[in-house]
């Protein structure tokens, strides 16, 4: 009997401890404060209520195409300098010195109205709200709102830099214009993300880092972390996991569903080219070796570039790296937004700039392949 149990006991502990040495299956990405990986062991009915998912994967009841939200990727990321809505297209544009201006003009480039004096970025508009970031030698800086006529504009924040709205609040960094740093940013929180009510007021700190490239999914944030060599990380907002996805310096992601797209810096290359990454740190590829411009756009079908081996003249290659093809003739091209296809033309927008990259020459407007080109409105008159 008591060798029956001791074979028994001898059973059981072999078995107890060869199940707790096997090795784990799940590579799991290095996160810069915790890891995401759950515990081996879990309550079942504590799992059953948890929602656990992949780094930017929408919830089961979210619409993929609103939450990927490629358009207003490429907008932001891009600096958002033009917004179509409707008829009209809102946009910066700039005097004959190079000064720069925010306009609201017709598509058909008709007639245009001046709503705002000043460097207009991330034009964009919320329940028929029209918000934007200027920053203006006459002391207008900071996030405004106001009506689509131009009438009631309001001073939302201080802030001067990139911002989203989402679920009726506003996610932004802390920047400066030309040197002059909002009265509200010190040099602790300066490009620390923050989010705030759509009046400005209920301001939380959401990253107490620097952040840039950011956009919000959801409850996560994909973000370039400028203290971590400009890797990309992803930050869920209900966790505070801070997943970190690759290592090295990396510009502009746009994320399509499939495979974050970027500009990325890997020694001992000089220049940007373009890779992509799945949301959780694997299949890290390089899409192109032509060197590029640090923003980038992605369409369904397409990734447009500014081609640094022919003068920064733009260019588009199918998702795969294949196809090289040159869009328009001129050169120093940069903040290229491609428009909801669901528009008229035009939907393709893109800026030229001198070859000291200090004055803009134009901005053009043609279809996707850069057929059918125009060009913007005179400039107005001069303003001092």
């Amino acid at each position: 009997m008591k060798k029956i149990f001791f074979i028994l006991l001898l059973a059981l502990l072999c078995c107890t401890f060869g199940c707790s040495s096997q090795p784990e299956t799940n590579v799991q990405v290095e996160t810069s404060e915790s890891s995401n990986a759950p515990e081996e062991t879990q309550d079942s009915s504590e799992s059953e209520n948890m929602d656990i998912r992949a780094p930017l994967t929408p919830p089961e009841d979210a619409n993929k195409s609103s939450y990927i939200n490629l358009n207003e990727q490429n907008k932001k990321q891009n600096g958002a300098g033009a917004y179509i809505q409707g008829d009209w297209l809102y946009c910066k544009s700039y005097n004959s010195d190079g000064k720069p201006y925010f306009v609201k003009m017709r598509k058909d480039l008709s007639e245009f109205t001046v709503l705002d004096y000043g460097y207009a970025r991330y034009i964009t508009i919320s329940d028929g709200i029209l918000y934007y970031s200027i920053g203006s030698d006459k002391g207008n800086i900071g996030i405004y709102k106001m009506n689509m006529s131009g009438d009631n504009k309001e001073k939302v924040s201080s802030s001067y830099g990139p911002f989203q709205i989402v679920n009726d609040k506003i996610y932004y960094v802390n920047i400066y214009y030309d040197g002059v740093v909002s009265p509200d940013v010190t040099s602790e929180d300066m490009y620390n993300l923050y989010r705030c009510d759509l009046d400005g007021s209920n301001i939380e700190k959401i990253i107490s880092k620097p952040v840039f490239f950011f956009f919000v999914f959801g409850d996560e944030i994909l973000y370039q972390d400028d203290r971590d060599g400009s890797a990309l990380h992803i930050f869920n907002m209900e966790t505070n996991d801070d997943l970190r996805i690759n290592d090295m310096t990396s510009f502009c992601p746009i994320y399509d569903g499939e495979y974050i797209y970027y500009a990325g810096l890997k020694e001992p290359d000089t220049t940007s080219k373009i890779w992509r990454i799945k949301p959780d740190g694997s299949e890290n590829t390089l899409v192109s070796d032509t060197p590029v411009m640090d923003r980038i756009v992605v369409t369904d079908n397409h990734i447009y570039f500014a081609n640094l081996d022919d003068s920064a003249r733009l260019y588009r290659i199918n998702k795969d790296g294949t196809g090289k093809q040159l869009i328009s003739q001129e050169k120093n091209t940069a903040e290229i937004q491609v428009f909801d296809s669901t528009e008229q033309y035009p939907v393709l927008r893109y800026i030229t700039y001198t070859d000291d990259w200090k004055h803009t020459i134009d901005a053009y407007y043609a279809e996707l392949d850069g057929a059918n080109k125009i060009t913007e409105l005179a400039p107005i008159e001069d303003y001092t």
